[in-house]
């Protein structure tokens, strides 16, 4: 059993000893982080991610906890990695965008953070992109247009479209 196709099935797959402890190491992280502990919460979460390196909130965590002491590109690769497990992890994708925030020239930052919300879907997009211009996404009534310029809900009809072109003038 202690060929290395084995031991790289269990590092792919860990056992649910592995999750557990992973946890607790999570569990302890998140004190030490509340506590403003950021080097020991950062210490916990490695733990965590090298008892069950699948579990994407291990990796986010620990960018929240590097963000915390200013190492934003330790963060960002974090936060990289969690999306690479996990592409629809919302919370990654916000850590990553403010610590790429921290990072870049205020000219740069919604560009950069742009660039790296093409890869999640419209919603997570749509929340960097508010995030990124520090304020709320705004609900879109039906008829109007959105920033991309397309009808957010097309009008059915010609009557429909009568408060549309009356605006227009």
């Amino acid at each position: 059993m202690a060929s290395s196709s084995s031991s790289s099935a269990a590092a792919a797959a860990p056992t649910a000893d592995d999750k557990a402890r992973a946890e607790a190491f999570k569990a302890e992280g998140n004190g030490h982080h509340k506590a403003g502990q950021y080097g020991s919460a950062i210490d916990a979460y490695s733990k965590a991610i090298a008892a069950d390196p699948s579990n994407p909130a291990y990796y986010s965590n620990r960018g929240a906890a590097r963000m915390m002491i200013n190492r934003f590109e330790d963060a960002i690769s974090d936060c990289d990695k969690a999306i690479e497990l996990k592409p629809d992890f919302v919370k990654a994708y916000m850590r990553g965008a403010t610590a790429r925030l921290r990072t870049v020239s205020p000219p740069a930052a919604p560009r950069s953070v742009a660039n790296r919300a093409v890869q999640c879907s419209w919603r997570a997009a749509w929340a960097l992109s508010a995030a990124a211009l520090r304020r709320p996404a705004p609900a879109l009534p039906r008829g109007t247009f959105s920033r991309a310029g397309a009808l957010a809900a097309p009008p059915r009809s010609l009557a429909d479209r009568a408060p549309l072109l009356s605006r227009a003038g």
